[in-house]
């Protein structure tokens, strides 16, 4: 039976198990761990960094490298799309660097998919000021936060 290391450092671009704590902690504290950083819209990054921990549940190969998107200012406004901390990890470097351009294009197309108009409320019986607080349905079609995670979700079938 296969040992599990749950540790790993970098060398070169291979990911090492490392059994020593100490060894490990070490190695964080100066380790330049990024792989690829990319601004995909001034408030939307997609970041891709080692992790030197196995984030695999269950059997397979260690995942110790993660690609997420990131939005550097999540206040709310209107009319802004949401990327809800979507992410995906990998077991080497080639596919890291590879994975992360993926994503930045299914980031760019989802980003394309909300350049929709708002959804504006629609006609409905309710008193005025209830329609300025936009408690009507939005009209069909209009992209909504759900749209940015379906988007990259669709993109993601496509995509092996």
């Amino acid at each position: 039976m296969r040992q599990r290391h749950d540790r790993y450092i970098l060398e070169g671009t291979k990911p090492v198990p490392v059994a020593a704590l100490r060894t490990w902690c070490r190695w964080l504290e100066t380790a330049d761990r990024r792989v690829a950083r990319t601004t995909v819209a001034p408030d939307v990054e997609v970041i891709t960094i080692f992790l030197g921990l196995d984030g695999q549940w269950g059997a397979g190969p260690p995942l110790v490298f993660e690609t997420r998107v990131v939005q550097v200012d999540p206040t709310p406004r209107p009319g802004r799309r949401r990327f809800d901390d979507f992410r995906t990890r990998y077991s080497t470097w080639q596919e890291a660097e590879h994975g992360h351009v993926a994503l930045c294009a299914r980031v760019r197309q989802a980003l394309a998919v909300t350049a929709l108009p708002p959804a504006r409320p629609a006609r409905c019986a309710k008193s005025a000021s209830m329609r300025q607080r936009s408690d009507c349905s939005p009209r069909p079609g209009a992209a909504s936060g759900g749209a940015v995670r379906r988007a990259l979700r669709a993109a993601r079938r496509r995509d092996p």
